[in-house]
């Protein structure tokens, strides 16, 4: 029994032997905590995901605490080469200690959180992960007023947080100013179907324009800008190619933006073709 307590404790100094043992046993706790995030619902939401990117990023901070406390002592005696080793470290690893900059610098500032929409350097998403060296996004497609996920996965450095300016797309997750033009050519008048037009977007809205007032209110003191609406607005202009443009921007839920916009195109096409014939008739 002696014996094996002294092969035991001649183990135990070892420090490769604590540093193995430290790694195990944390990487024990941490699957054991994601495992009780995970088992207590069966939907992912981003509260599941805000839990479990905060106890990976601990246990990595814990791991290294614990392997920097183990090989102390060894590195006490060579400080003058570890100086050395550190110089050398930073010039062959500048991106990744920029990475690690940059996740410092996001858990000073929280700019963001896991499930916040944003906007860096071109790209949209929304925030899924994130660790010492990158952030994850489901990358977005904005472009005309989609907002749709397109299954794509992007990794972004850390880094690029230290230089790129971060929009957060605060309410665009529920609410959104939903803004589409419709052309014709130059020899229809529009503006005799602005109220048919006004009349059907605002019919279309009728029955969450409260909810629509009362998020817009919030948004606009919590950032202290205006927003369109909750009235439709409507816009008549021309182009530099001789063609009528009316632009309606409407503030409506994201998942009813499309939806919204069809009908008030399918409304104006048959009123401008009424109205077409109208026009050429009476010429």
């Amino acid at each position: 029994m002696e014996l094996n307590m002294i092969d035991f404790a001649h183990y135990w100094d070892n420090h490769v032997v604590k540093s193995i043992v430290c790694i195990l046993v944390l990487f024990g706790v941490r699957q054991l905590l994601l495992w009780q995030v995970q088992r207590r619902t069966e939907y992912f939401g981003d509260s599941q995901r805000r839990w479990t990117s905060n106890i990976k990023n601990f246990i990595t901070l814990i791991t290294f605490f614990t392997l920097f406390a183990i090989w102390l002592s060894e590195l006490q005696d060579f400080v003058f080469s570890i100086a050395a080793f550190f110089v050398a470290i930073v010039i062959a690893f500048k991106e990744f200690i920029l990475c690690l900059v940059g996740s410092i610098y996001q858990a000073a500032s929280r700019p963001f959180s896991v499930g916040d929409w944003i906007q860096v350097n071109g790209h949209t998403g929304e925030v899924v992960d994130r660790d010492w060296v990158s952030t994850t996004l489901l990358d977005i497609n904005i472009e005309n007023g989609n907002f749709d996920f397109t299954g794509k996965t992007l990794e972004l450095p850390n880094s690029l947080f230290l230089t790129q300016v971060v929009k957060k797309l605060h309410f665009m997750r529920r609410y959104v100013v939903h803004r589409f033009s419709i052309y014709r050519p130059a020899d229809v008048n529009l503006c005799p179907l602005r109220p048919m037009v006004m009349k059907t977007a605002k019919r279309a809205c009728a029955h969450f324009r409260d909810v629509a007032d009362r998020y817009q209110g919030l948004i606009q003191k919590r950032l202290g800008i205006e927003l369109p609406g909750p009235d439709p607005e409507i816009r008549i202009s021309t182009t530099d190619i001789s063609h009528n443009v009316m632009t309606i921007s409407i503030f409506c839920p994201l998942d009813e933006a499309k939806a919204i916009e069809q009908i008030i195109v399918e409304k104006f096409m048959a009123a401008w073709y009424v109205e077409f014939k109208k026009q050429q008739a009476s010429s």
